[in-house]
């Protein structure tokens, strides 16, 4: 069985009111690739042959703290027949900045955390997606999308 796959993360300037600027700058370093699991029933970024996504955020607010949010993942694509509504997707990450750092083990759900002020000039991410479907996967490409917003 030939599966293709892809992680995507969805980069996002968010501005904190109309005529304001961006609240910081999102650059992806690295998209990801999912990889099968040895019984089938996983495709994961965190299995063996898998890549984290990467992703550099800078610009942000030195005054005041910054909230930084990693949206639950979703699968825009799949191959046609597939049970997509079956699965359970999940995402965990890492972020380290001057003097500090955090990490998130795999949820379902939005997870958000914060940046303290002046030291956080520029944070950097690893982002895991993976689907986990106990049936398996059919034959076809497969691809996940984060979402992650500063603000």
């Amino acid at each position: 069985m030939q599966l293709r796959w892809r992680i995507g993360v969805a980069a996002a300037l968010l501005a904190l009111s109309a005529g304001q600027a961006p609240a910081c700058t999102l650059s992806l370093t690295g998209t990801g690739k999912l990889a099968l699991s040895g019984d089938g029933t996983r495709l994961g970024s965190d299995e063996a042959g898998g890549v984290a996504a990467g992703l550099t955020l800078a610009d942000l607010n030195v005054l005041s703290p910054n909230t930084i949010t990693v949206s639950a993942p979703t699968l825009p694509i799949y191959p046609a027949g597939f049970a997509a509504g079956s699965v359970t997707l999940q995402t965990a990450f890492s972020a380290g900045w001057v003097l500090g750092s955090t990490s998130r083990p795999f949820s379902t759900t939005d997870q958000s955390f914060s940046v303290p002020s002046v030291l956080n000039l520029l944070v950097t991410m690893t982002i895991d997606n993976r689907i986990t479907s106990s049936a398996g996967f059919k034959q076809g490409t497969y691809g996940t999308r984060t979402v992650v917003t500063c603000s």
